[in-house]
């Protein structure tokens, strides 16, 4: 089992391992997940339940990523961190809030706009990390992304 890529300590009881897994999508072509799962002390795997905001944990499936050609480099492999950076002159949503590498300059995709409620106020301060990538042969074409704030009062 790989070590946790994690910048940052997630909180009692969670855990990430190295996983890879294939899938069928909805046209029946299959999709190939590496990187990592998130699970608690008891083995629960999860994946984006809003239980896990109650300690600070938000899974973020990246929007948009096809339409942004720094998604396909190594800067965003699964366990590379990751951060959030607000993006108010986004001419669609002045609300919106790319995914970016570590250092800003490459941009993988977007906050889903139905996500950008459930974040914290200043999510661009939490740390995160490329949680799994999924690819269609050698094309990366989803991207979930954890971060860590601070737990829900």
């Amino acid at each position: 089992m790989r070590r946790s890529p994690s910048p940052f300590e997630l909180p009692a009881p969670y855990h990430l391992k190295a996983s890879t897994f294939t899938f069928q999508g909805d046209d029946n072509q299959e999709f190939e997940g590496t990187g990592y799962v998130l699970y608690n002390d008891q083995g629960e795997v999860f994946s984006r339940e809003s239980s896990l905001r109650d300690a600070g944990l938000y899974v973020v499936r990246a929007a948009g990523i096809t339409h942004h050609r720094d998604s396909q480099g190594a800067c965003f492999r699964a366990g590379k961190p990751v951060r959030l950076q607000p993006d108010p002159k986004n001419k669609f949503d002045p609300k919106a809030i790319q995914i970016v590498d570590s250092t800003g300059r490459h941009q993988l995709g977007f906050v889903p706009t139905a996500d950008l409620a459930a974040l914290p106020p200043h999510p661009e301060t939490m740390p995160g990390i490329v949680m799994t990538e999924y690819r269609r042969g050698s094309q990366r074409v989803g991207v979930s992304t954890l971060f860590v704030g601070a737990p829900r009062a």
